[in-house]
């Protein structure tokens, strides 16, 4: 993570065998979140998020740790493919291209 830029932002730590990414804050001092290294390492997800990827999360009301990694893979897809167009990142145009199952509930993978 210090590559990235995130050093005195983020520390990256394995988890331990008896924890798991569902756990809360427990009796921990510092705030911190667990989320999926893949996402910075191999699909290249950066921090702070672009304005897209808020609405996205503020309209599916989830937080980033809650979305699988191939949810994410779809999003930062989606991104690189309009962002040559530069018609601007409008939620409209990422649901359309999801189609009407996302909005009818029938997708439950996110």
């Amino acid at each position: 993570m210090r590559t990235l830029g995130y050093g005195s932002a983020v520390r990256l730590i394995a988890c331990r065998e008896d924890e798991r990414v569902f756990h809360g804050k427990e009796n921990s001092d510092g705030d911190f979140f667990y989320f999926y290294s893949c996402l910075f390492f191999d699909m290249h997800l950066r921090l702070p998020f672009i304005e897209f990827q808020i609405d996205v999360l503020r309209t599916l009301n989830v937080a980033p740790s809650q979305l699988h990694p191939n949810s994410w893979g779809y999003i930062q897809a989606f991104v690189v493919m309009v962002r040559p167009w530069l018609f601007g990142l409008q939620l409209l145009y990422f649901y359309n291209s999801l189609g009407h199952a996302l909005m009818l509930g029938e997708v439950g993978y996110l």
